[in-house]
């Protein structure tokens, strides 16, 4: 590479509009501007290439008509800008859509089982244990009380029928509005409108249940509180999420396009689910009487 070359491209790299978050608009004067600074370098490159080098080689840019020169600078610009929009770290378009995706695709999922750990502002907790199929589950929680006494709960739900460790086998009807959404679609849900606010960051790997997981942020804004608080009781209640004003953030760990963990920070404390044996051979069946 010649002085001129090197001239050229320190050129078009201090011109580069990818130190922008999208590159400029065609026909703009930031746009016009670095294509006159790119040309007029071009231009007197040409012009110093083009006396006979030593061995009597000619610069091959006397080969290529101008407008030539014009189309691979514009080409040049773009396809500069594309690549670091595309491949910048932490990127947030492509934060969204892996999230999006992986939202998507979990919500598909019929048959797994999660963990809900809760830490409350109040310093009380729960864990939480379940197995789902469909809006079948099985669900047993544990509660820890501020003064350290503990409250123990099972039930079972299958289809409009549910059972409670002290009923003794006797079910009752439960009515749609009462009955928890699916699992895996609540997540879906819950995470759609979390993603109102456009605005996901990467925040690195971690091992979830020994599988590698990549960790997306979510902050909330306005139009996520507004999306979430038009969602079920049935969907926000897997998540701790029946006050979404008082939510901040989301933080989503992904791997194999699946969701395998979600933490909802809010003003009333922190609920941790971690989801796995995704489509294991999940049966819910109603609790053997006595």
């Amino acid at each position: 590479m010649t002085a001129a070359d090197d001239e050229l491209l320190r050129a078009l790299t201090d011109a580069d509009p990818t130190r922008l978050d999208q590159p400029p608009a065609k026909g703009s004067e930031r746009y016009l501007s670095i294509l006159e600074v790119a040309m007029r370098k071009e231009t007197a490159h040409e012009t110093v290439e083009s006396s006979p080098r030593k061995g009597g080689a000619r610069s091959h840019l006397r080969l290529i008509p101008r407008p030539a020169l014009v189309a691979a600078a514009v080409l040049l610009i773009a396809l500069l800008a594309a690549t670091i929009v595309v491949l910048r770290p932490g990127n947030e378009a492509n934060a969204f859509a892996t999230v999006q995706a992986a939202a998507a695709k979990t919500g598909k999922v019929e048959r797994l089982r999660a963990t809900l750990s809760i830490e409350y502002a109040d310093g009380s907790s729960s864990i939480t244990q379940g197995e789902m199929n469909g809006q079948d589950a099985r669900i047993d929680t544990r509660s820890l009380s501020t003064d350290g006494s503990a409250f123990l709960e099972s039930i079972v739900v299958i289809g409009d029928q549910m059972w409670e460790a002290e009923d003794n086998g006797d079910p009752i009807t439960i009515t749609p509005g009462e009955r928890l959404a699916p699992f895996a679609n609540s997540c879906e849900a819950i995470m759609g409108a979390a993603l109102e606010t456009k605005a996901v960051s990467t925040e690195g790997s971690e091992s979830i249940r020994d599988v590698s997981a990549k960790h997306y942020g979510i902050v909330l804004d306005s139009a996520s509180r507004a999306a979430l608080a038009k969602l079920s009781p049935g969907e926000l209640a897997w998540f701790e999420l029946e006050y979404p004003e008082d939510v901040n953030r989301l933080d989503v760990w992904v791997a194999d396009g699946l969701v395998h963990r979600l933490v909802v920070e809010s003003t009333l404390g922190k609920a941790t689910v971690d989801f796995y044996d995704f489509d294991a051979d999940i049966s819910i069946t109603p609790p053997t009487a006595g």
